[in-house]
């Protein structure tokens, strides 16, 4: 299975080998979602990705727990990335197991947790 491009530019910006599983653990929305900060792991390397500047989201939900069934925060797995383009060029694609986001942004930054 190859895995997209644009996965592998997590794993430069981490400075490890490609290859390993991406999965999101957390999101923070910093006022009202200008900015959006995505805590992950990348194999076992913590890391953020961050989007300044948002200006339009698209959010689509695909899974369906009932309350019973939720968890506090279910980790998803990245199945899919495009990182598009910076200052609002083209908008950033990810589509994991739980949801879809498109987001324009002003600036990504990708960076281990310490």
């Amino acid at each position: 299975m190859s895995v997209p491009v644009d996965q592998n530019k997590i794993s430069e910006a981490l400075n490890l080998p490609p290859g390993e599983s991406i999965y999101l653990e957390g999101l923070q929305l910093v006022v009202w979602g200008q900015d959006m900060i995505f805590n992950g792991h990348y194999g076992d390397t913590p890391f953020t990705l961050t989007l300044t500047d948002c200006r339009e989201l698209r959010w689509q939900l695909y899974s369906h727990m009932r309350p019973d069934e939720r968890m506090p925060f279910p980790c998803a797995a990245l199945v899919n990335l495009s990182l598009g383009k910076d200052q609002h060029r083209q908008p950033l694609h990810m589509l994991t197991d739980y949801f879809g986001l498109s987001v324009s942004y002003g600036q990504c930054v990708i960076a281990p947790l310490r």
